[in-house]
């Protein structure tokens, strides 16, 4: 019985959103008209109302912080959570920052925790639904970042399953 009011508003905001085409979220005015339409091709208004969050955080930050403040240190989510250049981020981070690199260790060593543990966040927890269908991500991948991204050439380059920036931390712009 727990998950019935769930199903049932899941299947009412997939027919809102297939059948009627009701439920977008606000999209911000700096979303083309193409990449607006490719929002309306995901599965669901959630679905699209996180991934317009997304574009609309990177295109911001494209477009007004790093031009405003270009020595910005920039490190993408999958290069700071990635445990093999962890060591390089941090010294990065504590570098950008003129820190004392004394504590280098316990620094690296707070990722062990999970910072989320005992709530529905935590990485321990197992099993998660999934949020995206693998129609979704291949749509916001295959479409959507294009359709985002195209006309950035000189910012970022397509990486296959999200963008890479070129003066991210990790990345080198050939």
């Amino acid at each position: 019985q727990g998950s019935q009011p769930s199903l049932l508003w899941s299947t009412f905001t997939s027919l809102a959103w297939n059948g009627l085409g009701l439920g977008m979220p606000h999209i911000p005015p700096r979303f083309t008209s193409d990449l607006r339409s490719t929002l309306f091709s995901l599965s669901s208004a959630p679905v699209a109302f996180l991934t317009a969050r997304w574009f609309d955080a990177v295109l911001g930050y494209l477009q007004e912080v790093k031009p405003a403040i270009p020595n910005t240190l920039v490190i993408r989510m999958d290069e700071f959570v990635n445990p093999v250049i962890r060591a390089q981020v941090v010294k990065a981070i504590l570098d950008h920052l003129n820190m004392d690199k004394n504590n280098l260790q316990d620094c690296i060593d707070a990722f062990d925790q999970d910072s989320q543990a005992g709530s529905s966040m935590s990485r321990r927890k197992g099993d998660m639904p999934k949020f995206l269908t693998e129609s979704d991500r291949k749509h916001i991948q295959d479409v959507c970042l294009v359709t985002a991204f195209s006309d950035m050439s000189d910012l970022v380059a397509l990486d296959g399953e999200s963008i890479l920036i070129y003066d991210s931390l990790a990345a080198t712009k050939d």
